[in-house]
This record gives C-alpha cells, structure tokens and sequence, in this order.
C-alpha cells in the first residue's frame, strides 16, 4: 500500500495494479504470481490461503524501510478514493473474473476503474456482462524485424475484432499514425510503461489519451510544469 499512497501523495491520477485470487477466493493484490520474490514466503499465491499470504513479509525484499509490510487484499486498495484504477485481472477463470467485477462494483469504483488482462477473451467476457465497464486491450512491444505498417497493424487491426475501450501501447513505441487509427476506431490509447522523459514526449507528441509510468514525480515534471511535486 505504500506505493499507492505515495503516488496519490505526489499527485498521481490513478495507479495499476494486479489481482489475484487466494487458494480460499479472497482478492489480493500482488503481482507474481508466486510470492516468492516479493515476500518472505513461497508457494503460488493460487495455493495459499488469505490467512497464510496476510501473515507474509512483503516490504523486506525492497527496502528495510518497508519491513512488515502485507499483501493488500484488493478491498484496500480500492479505498483509497479520488484516484483512478487500472485493474489487472490475473485470475484464470470466469469465477475470479466476476468477483473482481464485484468487488469494484461494491466499492463503488466502477466509473473510475479500467479492466485490463492480456487474457482478452476474458476481457471481452467482463464487457459482456457488464457493458459499462470500461475495458483496456493491451498490445505487444515492437519487434526489430516489424517493418511501421506491420507493427501498425499488430496493434489496430487487432483491436478492431474486440469490443476494448482503450488500447494500450508501449510509450517507446507509439506512433502519431497508430493513435490516429485508433481514434478513428473510437478507442481511446493509453501509452503504458513510460520509462524515460523522452517515452513521455513521445506519447504527448504522438496525441495519446494517456499515459503511465513507474515514475510518477518524472511523469508530473514532464506533463504539469510547475507542479507542486516539483518543490
């Protein structure tokens, strides 16, 4: 949760994260779908209980600072009010689908949050059963071997068989005439995994909606010049 709360302190709009399901249906958030690297445990997270993953060290591996620090349950995280959510779903079955689903829907969230998974089927399953849920298609980084047209249509004409709100591509990739096919697809185009200031001009230059990063304050810097996160 720390993570979270820092980005919300710095001015962020919203923050993504990944759910899974523990091995007794309880929401966590984590992101391997072990918890070996990121806690003091091992097993899969879909084979331990939320007893046993609540009870893991999950700050240690980063920073002493952050020592006994706990897996959030997604019920935490989605909380934290005034911030936007992109909800990766790494659960494997409709089950897991649909109780995300509901989680956000009882929170109340569900104007704030984007569904995203790289199990599209799923994704278009979710907009099925609730078409006001906004979904999110993601896309594949660019090749050496792609010549412009190819990768271009990798990305556009694979959304064009799916019913996705957004389309994510990778801010080191993005192109003005990728976004442009895009819109024209009425799809909105988030630029993902800005990692350099030089991503971030990219995207703003090549007219995406939005955009995200591991690196907030940078991202505040580039974007809203003269921001308080500056000081």
């Amino acid at each position: 949760m720390a993570a979270f709360w820092a980005a919300k302190e710095v001015g962020a709009d919203g923050i993504e994260f990944d759910v899974q399901r523990s091995a007794d249906g309880e929401l966590v958030v984590i992101h391997d779908y072990s918890v070996d690297r990121t806690t003091d445990g091992t097993g899969l997270v879909s084979e331990l209980t939320a007893e046993e993953i609540a009870r893991l060290d999950a700050g240690s591996w980063f920073s002493s600072a952050f020592s006994g620090a706990k897996v959030p349950r997604l019920s935490e995280v989605l909380g934290l009010d005034s911030l936007e959510f992109e909800v990766e779903i790494k659960c494997f079955d409709r089950d897991g689908m649909l109780a995300v689903l509901d989680a956000v829907r009882r929170a109340g969230a569900l104007a704030r949050a984007e569904f995203t998974s790289w199990n599209t089927p799923m994704l278009m399953a979710l907009k099925d059963e609730c078409p006001s849920a906004r979904i999110g298609m993601f896309s594949r980084r660019r090749e050496t071997w792609m010549a412009d047209p190819v990768f271009e249509q990798t990305i556009v004409g694979g959304a064009a068989f799916t019913t996705a709100d957004v389309v994510h591509v990778y801010a080191g990739d993005i192109t003005p005439s990728i976004v442009d096919a895009l819109h024209a697809q009425g799809r909105e185009v988030h630029a993902n995994d800005a990692a350099t200031v030089g991503d971030l001009e990219r995207a703003l230059q090549a007219g995406a909606d939005r955009t995200s990063t591991s690196h907030p304050e940078m991202a505040l810097r580039c974007l809203r010049p003269g921001s308080a996160s500056q000081g």
